[in-house]
């Protein structure tokens, strides 16, 4: 095995038995700086690293990144004669995409062997990008990816009476729950996607040549839709409709 192989194999040894599930490194080269509360202040891309002083009424701070990939830091004081701030540094590359030098893109894992990342597992011979999913040996963008198919273009898989469907994408309308889930439902054949003011900002589904249907001044029967959608629910011919 090459030298340089070898000592790397063994570093990751070492790594893995101090912090499981994560790599711990060497703390930043960066030094503290010691002066009064406040005074000392760190970029948008950073965080403030901030520790008491042997000085009273100063600290010791250090500036900590913030945008590093698949790295974090965190803060550490140290007391006594050289007291001081210090960002130590793991990485949060997951295990089967590290030793690759850079962490290996998601849906791909290091070949430790050849030293390079490779596909976790081939669509049609190829190796699909991050935002795609492998259906029927192909890959399938993942708004077109519905069930065990993939969509055909300009459509999008969208919920119809509580099914998945290749929705056309002038009538896919999209909702988002209190978790921050984004779903997509499709509007009934004969209608295209709208703005709605039932509730308000949010989408609608009106006829081709009546785009306003749902942006009437006057709210529907309903005076909750007024303020609230329930999932699934949305304006169609200006009145609410499960999709």
């Amino acid at each position: 095995m090459p030298r340089r192989r070898a000592l790397r194999l063994a570093a990751g040894v070492l790594v893995g038995v101090a912090v499981p599930g994560i790599s711990a490194s060497s703390a930043r080269a960066s030094t503290s700086r010691i002066g009064a509360p406040g005074q000392i202040t760190c970029k948008p891309t950073e965080r403030r690293c901030a520790c008491p002083s042997t000085i009273a009424g100063l600290e010791a701070v250090t500036c900590c990144p913030t945008n590093v990939p698949y790295v974090s830091y965190k803060c550490q004081c140290f007391s006594g004669a050289n007291a001081r701030a210090q960002c130590t540094q793991f990485r949060t590359c997951p295990e089967e995409r590290s030793h690759c030098g850079a962490c290996c893109p998601p849906g791909q894992v290091c070949n430790t062997l050849l030293e390079k990342c490779e596909c976790k597992k081939l669509c049609g011979g190829v190796c699909c990008k991050a935002n795609q999913t492998c259906k029927q040996g192909k890959c399938c963008p993942n708004p077109r990816a519905c069930g065990s198919t993939c969509c055909p273009a300009n459509t999008k898989c969208a919920f119809s009476k509580g099914k998945r469907t290749c929705c056309p994408s002038s009538r896919t309308v999209t909702q988002t729950d209190k978790k921050g889930r984004t779903y997509r439902f499709c509007c009934p054949e004969g209608t295209d996607r709208v703005r709605s003011d039932f509730p308000r900002d949010s989408q609608g589904c009106c006829p081709p040549g009546n785009r306003k249907c749902c942006t009437a001044s006057k709210p529907p029967d309903d005076p909750d839709l007024a303020e609230l959608q329930i999932l699934g629910h949305f304006c169609v011919h200006g009145k609410d409709m499960k999709l």
